[in-house]
């Protein structure tokens, strides 16, 4: 059994009204990631996850589909920061005469 689906748990609720997912990690319970309504019907829609992805029993489904949804969970977290870093980024140089160097 892989390192990975030992030590995680995935919690989903896809038929309901709100559907999300959810990640823990199984010894401590700790939320790892948290999908809403919203990107649990976008990664549907775009194919990067299936109900029956969710429904398999078998290791490398589980593995696949673990690793797909903690890939995109930090690629939103990437792109969240470097948002704000950019929106902070533009209001320093605005501030900033045209001139000047700027380290960042």
């Amino acid at each position: 059994m892989n390192f990975l689906t030992m030590n995680i748990y995935v919690n989903a609720w896809l038929d309901c009204r709100n559907p999300y997912i959810a990640i823990h990690n199984k010894h401590d319970g700790d939320l790892m990631a948290f999908f809403n309504a919203n990107k649990v019907n976008q990664l549907i829609e775009s194919g990067e996850v299936s109900v029956e992805d969710f429904e398999s029993t078998d290791e490398s489904t589980r593995l696949e589909l673990i690793s797909t949804l903690l890939t995109v969970k930090f690629a939103d977290s990437i792109k969240d920061e470097l948002k704000k870093r950019g929106r902070s980024l533009k209001s320093r140089k605005a501030s900033q005469p045209a001139n000047d160097l700027m380290w960042i």
